[in-house]
């Protein structure tokens, strides 16, 4: 029993040599002499980079006649506020952070307000902890529709 069990231990380390090492030349060639650790440090600092550029893209594809086009990252409420005028609808919402046990406590970005605006859009802002002010993080421009 004994030598059984060796053999199986023996027998599954010769496959998973053999497939970790098809699989280190599979990534080797997908990445072009990258190694999978630097590949994904590259896709994380990509994906870091485009958070406030894809709110800017956002930004630029809405047409200059309406003052959404006139929201930047990192306003607070109340100079959204000031461009957009009294929202026509409000929510309010925790964010699965807040749920996060210890860690939750300390995170910002617990809590969100999305706030509608009738035949413009809406507009996402999210709490910082430390200071309580809400700053905007999202902007989806939807003419035409009417928030119930």
């Amino acid at each position: 029993m004994n030598i059984l069990s060796s053999l199986r231990v023996v027998a599954l380390c010769i496959i998973l040599i053999a497939l970790g090492g098809g699989t280190q030349l599979a990534t080797a060639a997908d990445n072009d002499g990258a190694t999978q650790a630097e590949a994904a440090s590259d896709e994380k600092k990509a994906a870091d980079d485009t958070k406030s550029d894809d709110l800017k893209a956002v930004i630029a594809r809405i047409p200059d006649s309406s003052p959404m086009s006139k929201l930047r990252a990192g306003m607070t409420e109340s100079e959204v506020r000031e461009i957009m005028g009294h929202e026509d609808k409000k929510t309010s919402y925790k964010t699965g952070k807040s749920w996060i046990p210890k860690f939750g406590r300390w995170a910002n970005d617990r809590r969100r307000h999305s706030l509608f605006f009738n035949e413009q859009g809406y507009v996402v802002v999210s709490q910082n902890r430390y200071t309580g002010q809400y700053k905007l993080i999202e902007v989806g421009y939807e003419p035409g529709v009417i928030y119930d």
